[in-house]
């Protein structure tokens, strides 16, 4: 993802990583948790960079959706 898109959804305390020139890693992982799980639902997760806090490296997640309350 470019760092400007990345940057537009992650908080100004936050660092973006790059893993390229000019971009980041993101991505959108999609989960379905049926019988047998703690909970019954689906997600969908977006997290738009890959980001540093005090040190530590992790995913930002911007959105999360899931099809039941």
């Amino acid at each position: 993802m470019p760092l400007a898109t990345a940057r537009a959804l992650v908080p100004a305390d936050v660092d973006v990583v790059p893993c390229a020139p000019g971009h980041t890693l993101g991505g959108f992982p999609l989960a379905r948790y049926e019988p047998g799980s703690t909970l019954e639902y689906g997600e969908l997760l977006v997290f738009p960079a890959l980001t540093r806090v005090r040190g530590r490296r992790g995913w930002w997640i911007s959105h999360a959706y899931v099809d039941s309350e």
